[in-house]
């Protein structure tokens, strides 16, 4: 299932491509992330993944953080558990 490709630059700022088969589109901006709001480049994240529009980094500690990129664009704590803070802990995916 293709969908839209996201980059994170080492300052925070959020751009996107939209994928149809084999093909890239145009490079954009997410709008929800483009008014100050900045995900994935301090130097505790550790993993990036993505649950439907929220993209969620994990510190090196396991804290967990999120942010919609098509929501309000405000960055948010997950709470509970703790979670890839292992240093056996290599990748983070998310499944379904």
């Amino acid at each position: 299932m293709p969908g839209p490709l996201a980059v994170i630059t080492d300052t925070g700022n959020v751009f996107g491509a939209d994928v149809t088969g084999q093909n890239i589109g145009t490079v954009f901006q997410f709008a929800a992330l483009s008014a100050g709001a900045k995900i994935g480049f301090n130097v505790q994240d550790r993993f990036m993944v993505a649950l439907g529009n929220t993209l969620v980094v994990i510190t090196d500690d396991g804290s967990v953080f999120g942010a919609e990129v098509t929501g309000p664009g405000t960055v948010f704590q997950f709470t509970g558990e703790k979670i890839g803070n292992n240093v056996q802990d290599r990748f983070m995916v998310a499944l379904g």
